[in-house]
């Protein structure tokens, strides 16, 4: 409890500068379900894997994954300069769908 005491406090003296307006803030995230072996897994969690059976030797077979993956997350923030390109210069929509309006040289 003591370290959330000053938590507004803290993020208070933490606010960034007022960003270039030619810049844009860019934030990139993926997550991912990675099968952990079987001493990483919490005790609740290999209590719950170890009450079921494998049905291949060497691997788990589709559908096996339950009681037996963590989430592993990762995140990333960047500035990144803008290059005055509008979508509509890069794609367009017509039609037949989706297309480049750009040649890849262009890109």
């Amino acid at each position: 409890m003591r370290a959330a005491a000053d938590f507004t406090s803290f993020y208070a003296t933490r606010q960034p500068a007022a960003g270039d307006e030619k810049k844009l803030l860019v934030l990139q995230v993926d997550g991912k379900g990675i099968v952990m072996r079987p001493d990483a897994l919490r005790p609740a969690t290999a209590k719950a894997a170890e009450a079921t059976s494998p049905k291949l030797a060497s691997r788990l077979s589709k559908g096996e994954k339950r009681y037996r993956k963590r989430i592993a997350e990762v995140g990333a923030a960047h500035a990144s300069i803008t290059s005055g390109v509008v979508l509509a210069a890069v794609i367009t929509v017509g039609p037949g769908g989706v297309s480049w309006a750009m040649d890849a040289s262009e890109r």
